[in-house]
């Protein structure tokens, strides 16, 4: 367990949320606190997705470029 230190407006506002969710103090904030790690993860998801694509735009493959390895591939079953 770890301890943060919370300025007394926002504990307030804080308790208040959490008291109209019927849920604790230490519940609320864990839940908005995970589902904001969930957003800012996948922020980062999103964006490294952009990039990817982003590089695909500026530098396409081509044929050319893999068919060499073709034959080099073994499928087995």
């Amino acid at each position: 367990m770890q301890i943060i230190e919370i300025e007394d407006g926002i504990a307030s506002r804080l308790a208040e949320l959490a008291k109209a969710e019927k849920q604790s103090l230490s519940q609320f904030v864990n839940f908005t606190l995970r589902k904001s790690l969930r957003r800012s993860e996948s922020a980062g998801y999103e964006h490294k997705l952009a990039r990817f694509a982003q590089s695909y735009r500026e530098n396409p493959q081509h044929v050319e470029d893999y068919e060499v390895w073709q034959d080099e591939q073994v499928w087995e079953d």
